[in-house]
């Protein structure tokens, strides 16, 4: 829904190769998504390099919690996605917008970290206790909300201390989605030349802890889903002989980047149908009903 970035967070080169932030317009983004769903498509997955700033630079009064309600007007469109959602971003009108029944109770909101001295040298422009509001205030206003984020670990100068205020955030706010990256300095970014460059083998070590606590933290909410009947957007048929066997994703995961949802159930089930399936059992990220 737009291209570029208006950030200029210390660590990216995202705004220098693509450049500054260009939202398409409005009518085209509505007109292809009402094309597409006359020819089958049952699920949009909005993105940019930040969905919330969309429409910042366009005339009148248009922003994304606009966009989602116009998208939420067409027909055959059953499930709306939003991805890459910077929390600043996040205002109570959008929470509004997402409270309708077509849009996933799902956010991709990248973080990156949670101690204010991190953010900080990364140049976010929110604080820690401000991040920490807006995930409760979102799962106050939209029970059973999935949060996607990604956290990065050895940042220049990311001390042991800050290291740990990140794996308590963790276990207090047991994010449903989180992926973890090690800091790589990236050329003509100013943190490439921070002092304080934390050796690799920490980074690596770093980043074990943290995909270790994120992935007990999974484990045990996969384990909550068993028993649940959930809906789930069948993506194609599996090839299994004597039994009719699906893949699909529940509102809670998105295509290519989350889990997945197996399932049997009765001969000619098409892509785009959502079913309802009862989970059975759990295994690495996959849910089995």
């Amino acid at each position: 829904i737009a291209e570029g970035c208006a950030h200029r967070c210390t660590y990216c080169v995202i705004p220098s190769i693509r450049g500054p932030y260009r939202s398409r317009p409005q009518e085209e983004i509505i007109e292809e998504a009402a094309e597409r769903a006359k020819r089958g498509m049952r699920e949009a997955v909005l993105i940019a390099q930040d969905t919330g700033d969309y429409g910042q630079d366009l005339p009148g009064k248009i922003n994304l919690a606009l966009l989602l309600r116009k998208l939420c007007q067409i027909p055959g469109l059953k499930w709306i996605r939003l991805m890459y959602c910077y929390p600043e971003a996040i205002s109570d009108e959008l929470i509004q917008a997402m409270k309708h029944p077509k849009v996933c109770p799902y956010l991709d909101m990248p973080i990156q970290h949670v101690s204010d001295k991190v953010l900080k040298r990364m140049a976010r422009p929110i604080t820690a206790a401000e991040l920490k509001e807006k995930i409760r205030k979102l799962r106050r206003e939209i029970p059973g909300i999935s949060i996607r984020t990604t956290l990065m670990v050895g940042f220049p100068g990311e001390t042991e201390a800050e290291f740990q205020e990140l794996l308590a955030f963790l276990e207090e706010f047991r994010i449903e989605r989180a992926g973890f990256f090690a800091f790589s300095p990236q050329p003509d970014t100013p943190a490439e030349a921070f002092e304080d460059q934390v050796d690799d083998d920490e980074k690596e070590r770093r980043l074990e802890l943290a995909q270790a606590a994120q992935a007990r933290i999974m484990a045990e909410k996969e384990g909550e889903m068993i028993g649940k009947t959930l809906a789930v957007m069948t993506d194609k048929k599996l090839e299994q002989p004597g039994v009719s066997l699906y893949e699909g994703r529940s509102r809670w995961d998105a295509p290519e980047i989350d889990g997945q949802v197996i399932f049997s159930g009765p001969p000619g089930i098409l892509p785009g149908t959502v079913a309802a399936v009862r989970i059975t059992h759990s295994q690495d990220y996959t849910l089995m009903g």
